[in-house]
């Protein structure tokens, strides 16, 4: 791969984003008239931030420009977007009434997506929760992905949604010029948490994730890159990112009988045929590969700082079969989601665990920018400025458990959060903002 010359995005060029987004929009809500509140919290598994704090991103440094070029440039952003917008108003059962875009999030997703653009990445990666996702049901009876009156109608609206979010959400990154990222299962590809035994959303698990893989995965990957034979082969699977990079996405959620409330048919963890030929796939990897990185939704290690989250991670987080054959290939960087916070977490002897993304739909949104030397891996995070109406309504989605606000700005340009550099030998050093050590959380 020839040497790329490492260029910092710019905010120019933003004006006509409408139109460039290609997506229509029946209506424009009122204007913004609210920004969120900096606010802090303690939790269970650290540090709750609503978006749009200054936060600990406010101490980041620029790394130094130490004269030489990039090999590849990676852009991560999991959770992105964690709400369901695309434009219902095309299908033949369309109410004439509601809908999940408008012109607010058509600029919004615009901006994002110009911002990524102005990176130059290689490739692009989103670690599940791209959608909101609670399909199967009709809270405001529209009947506009079908009845949902049985469970195997019910099924079928949620493969009729999976299409439209899913195709629109793909569609946005080529208008803007990205390659379609590489994508894990997030919970809210799957009916979101939690899923108790009997319920809907567990029985219909294979049925989202088969939508999630039609839409987005399909034949790219080849047979010998996936884990064939399992349950999991449509949504697992590495990649070769360069002739120096191997990227390993991972679908960590792994139904099991339940018969009690809560979570419990959901297991994160891989287990079987699956972890298997993880470990056979880590170690092959290892021995061709410079770097070798890991992506799935949820943490392992702890505590990390969230954002209006359920905090999810693996089960028994690192003493996990996940986490332990990582370890032991020796991966290098482990990028995970579903906090929608950063942190930055190195330990001796195991993986650099980086939690990142954002709500979008809240101003959330942030991305990592992973810039790949022969030497070392450079590590910054860019969050945006950001207005949000909770007071504005709601954009349409599917069912009442999460209030997405109808409007809300990005405004050009990016803001540095954070920044690190990552050796060969695993230490993570010349750390500054969301990327330092996360001091605040210590003994939690």
């Amino acid at each position: 791969m020839p040497l790329r010359s490492l260029r910092t995005g710019t905010a120019a060029g933003l004006v006509a984003l409408a139109t460039a987004a290609g997506l229509t929009s029946p209506a424009t809500g009122p204007a913004l008239a609210a920004t969120p509140t900096a606010t802090t919290a303690t939790t269970a598994h650290g540090v709750e931030r609503r978006p749009g704090d200054g936060g600990f991103g406010d101490t980041a440094v620029p790394l130094p420009d130490r004269g030489d070029d990039p090999v590849l440039t990676v852009v991560s952003s999991p959770d992105f977007m964690n709400a369901d917008v695309g434009d219902v108003s095309g299908l033949a059962r369309w109410d004439g009434v509601h809908n999940s875009i408008n012109d607010r999030y058509v600029t919004a997703t615009g901006v994002v997506l110009e911002q990524l653009r102005a990176e130059e990445p290689d490739a692009v990666l989103v670690a599940g929760d791209l959608v909101e996702g609670h399909w199967g049901v009709d809270v405001d009876r529209t009947g506009i992905f079908g009845p949902v009156d049985t469970p195997a109608r019910a099924r079928a609206a949620v493969g009729r949604a999976g299409a439209l979010y899913f195709g629109a959400w793909a569609r946005l990154f080529a208008r803007h010029g990205l390659p379609l990222p590489h994508v894990a299962v997030g919970d809210h590809e799957i009916g979101d948490d939690p899923w108790p035994g009997g319920s809907f959303d567990l029985a219909a698990v294979p049925t989202y994730k088969r939508t999630f893989a039609e839409a987005l995965v399909g034949a790219r990957y080849a047979r010998s890159h996936r884990p064939v034979g399992t349950p999991y082969a449509a949504t697992s699977y590495w990649t070769a990112l360069s002739p120096e990079v191997m990227l390993v996405s991972v679908d960590v959620f792994e139904p099991r009988p339940a018969t009690g409330a809560g979570r419990d048919g959901m297991r994160l963890d891989l287990s079987g045929a699956h972890l298997r030929w993880f470990r056979r796939t880590l170690a092959e990897g290892r021995e061709r590969f410079r770097w070798v990185v890991v992506q799935g939704h949820v943490p392992a290690l702890g505590p990390v700082r969230t954002s209006g989250s359920s905090g999810l991670r693996l089960d028994d987080g690192p003493r996990s079969r996940m986490w332990r054959a990582m370890t032991s290939a020796d991966v290098d960087l482990y990028l995970a989601g579903e906090v929608h916070d950063v942190t930055a977490i190195a330990r001796r002897g195991q993986p650099v665990q980086v939690t990142h993304g954002g709500l979008f739909a809240f101003g959330g949104t942030t991305y990592l920018r992973l810039d790949v030397f022969e030497d070392r891996l450079e590590l910054s995070t860019y969050g945006f400025d950001t207005r949000v109406d909770r007071d504005s309504g709601t954009l349409w989605q599917t069912s009442e458990k999460r209030a997405v606000p109808r409007d809300l700005r990005y405004e050009p340009g990016r803001r540095l959060r954070g920044s690190a550099v990552l050796t060969p030998t695993g230490r993570l050093v010349t750390r500054s903002g969301d990327l330092a050590p996360a001091t605040e959380l210590d003994g939690r």
